[in-house]
């Protein structure tokens, strides 16, 4: 029993919260918004210091159906750190905007719980649930401002597309059910050694890829995440932009990459296809957009990209999940930084922003303009940010894995990328502010939101200057 509540410590924590943010909001209502805030804050803190004995070994029950190893402590790292800063994010916001702030507080840790029991499944059907749990929280937490058009056209577009991709991964887990008698990745890795490739095993992970691509945002699967990130409330954008990601890509990689490492040569092309390409649609896509909302959702797609060369390089190198683990947990620090600091300057502008709309803004309001400008050059992969090592880590794996090809795209799609992130860092320090601008309103007092910037920036900067102590740690852990 005590070795089942330590495998199940981070998630029953914040399951938890969520009860005692349920009942507060019971009590009351569109009120204390900062305190339910807070109570999330504190577990979300608690689960960091449970990790650790939950990635120690799963219990005996739960053999089969939970992997409590360091992969999954790793990933899981990712998905906490993206649920404080969106939480220290979303509080100004959503009080301003909605009464219903305890119900977004309790989504959003809904959310984290789904991303981490993904994380952790031993068995499809987990995975699954898992999904579904960070799925309908998304589809809610996405219409949060429902009465905006693009809003409610994004969510609908993400409910729809989002169904289709849980059809196709239920069909292809059904397919592998029928071909393994099983649903356990244990027992689908022993089918795996056992010969030669099954057709209906086949399917199945054919169905399985084609869903997991759409909950990720790989091209040509990436239809939905422009919209819906342009849409949602900036907080939400920044989460749905980054968390989904943690949890899909563990998945992929539990799957594929350790679960039929000997069938390499049948999904190993599939997956360097879907990284090539979505590297030069997201790249491209972003190029042309004026709002930097809709860049940064288009930049999110190019990002699935680069981290989808692990995933081919783990087919042949377990040991290509430690780059994996460090660049999604400084994607978290630089995405979600950059996220918060344009919600930032839209707060203060009162509408959303094009690059041009940047103008002056360096001389105006030089604190926050830098700390935009370093998650852009993060994004971008300039030292000494956490951006250059992250994509340095990855493309090398990706090339001593035997796969030059798609590290050169992923260089060109780099080249592409710093143009534009370079663009806006230009509009904030170098384009003519026209005549008559108006000074943003200054943003005084605590500020939630500050603080999730700061918190992102420093993480930024810390995994920039000493990557290889993070590198390192994943990677030990991993092998470990």
């Amino acid at each position: 029993m005590n070795g089942m509540l330590s495998a199940l410590g981070p998630e029953l924590l914040l399951l938890a919260a969520a009860v005692v943010v349920t009942v507060l909001e019971s009590l009351w209502p569109a009120r204390a918004l900062r305190l339910k805030a807070g109570v999330a804050v504190a577990a979300v803190a608690g689960a960091f210091f449970l990790l650790p004995a939950a990635g120690a070994s799963a219990p005996e029950a739960l053999a089969g159906i939970w992997a409590g190893d360091a992969l999954a402590t790793v990933f899981k790292v990712g998905v906490l750190v993206a649920a404080v800063l969106s939480l220290f994010m979303s509080v100004e916001e959503i009080g301003a905007r909605s009464r219903a702030g305890g119900e977004y507080v309790i989504l959003l840790l809904l959310a984290a719980v789904g991303m981490m029991v993904m994380i952790s499944g031993g068995d499809l059907v987990v995975i699954y649930l898992g999904l579904e749990l960070m799925a309908v929280s998304f589809y809610i937490l996405a219409g949060f401002t429902w009465f905006r058009e693009t809003t409610a056209e994004g969510a609908l577009k993400y409910v729809v597309t989002g169904l289709f991709a849980s059809a196709l991964l239920l069909y292809g887990i059904s397919l592998l059910y029928g071909a393994a008698g099983s649903t356990a990745l244990t027992a689908l890795a022993g089918v795996a050694r056992g010969g030669e490739a099954d057709a209906l095993v086949l399917a199945g992970l054919a169905f399985v890829a084609c869903g997991l691509a759409f909950k990720m945002g790989a091209a040509p699967f990436q239809m939905w995440m422009p919209d819906v990130l342009e849409g949602a409330p900036t907080p939400v954008a920044g989460y749905l932009a980054v968390g989904p990601k943690i949890a899909v890509l563990a998945v992929a990689a539990r799957i594929f990459a350790t679960g039929f490492p000997d069938w390499f040569a049948l999904w190993g092309p599939v997956w360097w296809s879907l990284a090539a390409l979505t590297i030069l649609w997201g790249n491209l896509a972003a190029l042309a957009q004026e709002g930097l909302k809709r860049m940064l959702a288009y930049s999110s797609v190019a990002h699935v990209g680069y981290l989808l060369i692990a995933i081919v390089a783990a087919g042949g190198s377990p040991a290509a999940t430690g780059p994996l683990a460090f660049y999604l947990l400084a994607y978290a620090f630089m995405n979600l930084g950059a996220f918060g600091a344009l919600l930032w300057f839209e707060r203060a502008a009162g509408a959303e922003l094009t690059w041009r709309d940047l103008a002056g803004l360096g001389r105006r309001r030089p604190a926050m303009a830098a700390l935009f400008a370093l998650f852009l050059l993060s994004l971008a992969g300039i030292p000494p940010t956490a951006g250059f090592p992250a994509k340095f880590w990855i493309f090398l794996e990706g090339w001593q894995a035997g796969f030059p090809g798609l590290v050169l795209v992923a260089l060109l799609g780099s080249a592409i990328g710093a143009y534009y992130y370079l663009r806006a860092v230009y509009a904030l320090y170098l384009l003519p502010e026209p005549e008559g601008a108006a000074d943003p309103e200054r943003q005084g007092g605590f500020s939630w939101l500050a603080y999730a910037v700061l918190l992102a920036a420093l993480g930024t900067l810390v995994a920039g200057v000493i990557p290889s102590f993070f590198v390192e740690l994943a990677a030990r852990a991993i092998a470990g």
